[in-house]
């Protein structure tokens, strides 16, 4: 009568031991904003210029700024996120719009508007809801991208990416 029940009890002590599927592992990357920001519209504008603090607008007139993190090519993105400081210590309404999407494809948009402050700064933020998805970000081929009316007197200090690798 025992032997019956050794080849259900072989099976149960195997399935024990097998492998459990790898989780994909998470990373975050930060990037200063000098080597991801540029003016949207090309010109020889010296107010507005990369320095080793960040992106910043150094005129008196607002200019929009576009910065895109570097982004893997695959899509995994879980968020992604710039910080906007005040360089006089006041606070500054600052209207950002983040991109996403494939070449070829469709892109989705989504607006928010930050207060700029002091220290740190104030988080810009664009998660995978805020692109109408519940997992990931559409990165298609690296196409993340944020576009900022920046007034005077506001930089861009840096960003993050989060990201899991399959």
């Amino acid at each position: 009568m025992r032997t019956i029940f050794l080849p259900a009890a072989c099976v149960a002590v195997l399935a024990m031991g097998m492998a459990r599927p790898a989780q994909a592992a998470s990373y975050q990357t930060s990037f200063t904003a000098a080597g991801t920001c540029q003016l949207s519209i090309p010109s020889i504008d010296t107010q507005v210029r990369a320095k080793a603090s960040g992106y910043r607008n150094e005129g008196t007139t607002n200019a929009f700024v576009i910065c895109s993190p570097l982004a893997p090519v695959y899509n995994h993105v879980t968020a992604f996120r710039y910080y906007l400081v005040s360089m006089d210590g006041a606070a500054h309404s600052v209207s950002c719009t983040g991109t996403s999407g494939n070449t070829g494809e469709s892109f989705t948009y989504s607006a928010k508007t930050v207060s700029a402050t002091t220290g740190y700064g104030s988080e810009v933020r664009w998660a995978p809801a805020d692109f109408g998805d519940t997992t990931y970000i559409d990165s298609g081929q690296g196409h993340l991208a944020m576009t900022c009316n920046l007034p005077p007197n506001v930089a861009i200090n840096m960003g993050y990416l989060n990201y899991d690798l399959p």
